[in-house]
């Protein structure tokens, strides 16, 4: 051991220990594009840019897991909500997606601030009807392991309300592997445009609950010593640490204009 003036003296066992637990959700994110497109409509969200942000990823950003290992990003709240400035609340660096307007099917909508939004070019900005697309699930975890699902409300062909899902998983330390894309098809009913789908992303971890130091004899967490102790409990429980994002995917209608084109006929003698 030192102290502060650099006298060293030999190693002494203290009466202290650092009970360490994993409080952190997991960072969740989307990937999706379509197929109208190819290769410059793949878009992820939540991201750090107002505009546009087109990248080919396969469903894996890495730069959304440096986000998440960055000591400096440490966001807990179990629930992002972007604002009417298309920012979510409380992250440090910000990150930017479309509002969320409900958690059903709105058509045709008029809010103003999320109109804003997709004016601006906010991830994921818009998509046209009738245009299949696919999407990947994304997450990453400062510590362990952690899952996300993604869930899309779209229309049926009967104009009826279905869902498409996605699902990821992020294991430590980090690795590339590519989860498989989901494929869907953007239906809108007319009259009904803009629409708005909602997006749901539901994340978890594998945090374990608080384990203690105790008397292996008596479970007395007030006994213990540094020659006699235990864990407890021996297997903690779980505690999964989770978050909830909630976004928009607008919809709006495509329109063909079709021309005639006449061509006189003559008759040669």
């Amino acid at each position: 051991m030192c102290d502060s003036s650099g006298n060293v003296s030999d190693v002494q066992p203290l009466n202290l220990v650092l009970n360490i637990r994993d409080n952190i959700p997991p960072y969740p994110w989307f990937t999706i594009r379509d197929l109208k497109n190819i290769p410059d409509s793949e878009r992820g969200f939540p991201n750090q840019r107002t505009a546009p942000q087109f990248f080919p990823t396969d469903g894996k950003d890495l730069k959304n897991i440096a986000i998440s290992l960055d000591p400096q990003f440490v966001n807990r709240d179990p629930i992002w909500k972007a604002d009417d400035t298309g920012r979510v609340p409380g992250t440090i660096p910000p990150l930017y997606m479309l509002k969320s307007l409900n958690s059903d099917i709105v058509g045709p909508f008029a809010d103003v601030p999320l109109k804003t939004q997709i004016e601006a070019g906010i991830t994921p900005n818009y998509f046209e009807e009738n245009v299949e697309f696919e999407f990947w699930s994304g997450v990453s975890d400062n510590a362990g392991l952690a899952t996300n699902t993604v869930t899309i409300k779209i229309i049926r062909p009967d104009e009826e309300t279905d869902t498409v899902t996605a699902k990821s998983s992020f294991q430590w330390p980090p690795v590339t592997a590519t989860p498989s894309a989901t494929l869907g098809l953007f239906r809108g009913i007319k009259g009904r445009f803009p629409m708005a789908f909602p997006v749901t992303m539901e994340a978890s971890d594998n945090a374990l609950d608080w384990t203690y130091l105790v008397d292996p004899a008596t479970n007395n967490p007030n006994g213990w010593t540094t020659t006699k102790r235990a864990l407890y409990p021996a297997v903690p429980s779980p505690a999964p640490n989770t978050r909830t994002v909630l976004t928009t995917l607008p919809l709006f209608e495509t329109r063909m204009t079709v021309r005639t084109l006449d061509k006189s006929l003559r008759q040669t003698p």
